[in-house]
């Protein structure tokens, strides 16, 4: 019986080996943290930098301990750092748009309680309410360019591959022992 391309990956892919890639993952994270947290404090370095070395670190190991774990060959291993990269692209997706939802919530709050308390009290007939635009001091701009967009789609591209690749490597470390 010839079965479908979906089927064929579904069978390959060790979801216990990815769930064991994800919490080796957010381990690496924690040790990062631990371990380079003063840089962002400090300022003394660029902290998108600093994010992206976490990033490919947490998902090439945790893609390597999927592939060891989970992969007899090094397709194997680069669908489930593959796989790995794609729930961990979820995940934080998620993550950021809960905290841009929530920031963006609190900015309306403030911006509403400032513009009640000026236009209310005896100097607001001469002076406006300042406004808070805390997205603007997140994202450096209220708007997306086209680049930018390229930019995120090459990033999330990378992510994939480094999963991959990382995953292939611990198949490939896995038939070496």
């Amino acid at each position: 019986m010839d079965e479908g391309y979906v089927t064929q990956l579904n069978n390959r892919i060790n979801l216990l080996a990815v769930f064991l890639g994800l919490i080796v993952s957010i381990i690496i994270l924690f040790i990062g943290v631990a371990t380079f947290g003063g840089v962002i404090s400090t300022g003394t370095s660029n902290t998108l930098i600093y994010i992206g070395i976490m990033i490919v670190a947490m998902i090439f190991f945790g893609s390597a301990t999927a592939g060891i774990l989970g992969s007899k060959k090094f397709y194997d291993g680069f669908l489930n750092g593959g796989f790995l990269s794609l729930i961990l692209i979820i995940f934080s997706s998620l993550v950021i748009g809960i905290l841009l939802f929530a920031v963006v919530g609190i900015e309306a709050s403030i911006n509403t309680a400032l513009n009640s308390l000026v236009s209310t009290s005896i100097i607001g007939s001469f002076v406006s309410a300042p406004s808070v635009n805390l997205t603007s001091n997140i994202f450096g701009s209220n708007s997306f360019s086209f680049q930018n967009i390229i930019e995120i789609i090459i990033g999330l591209v990378f992510i994939m591959i480094i999963g991959g690749l990382g995953g292939g490597l611990g198949a490939y470390i896995k038939n070496l022992i």
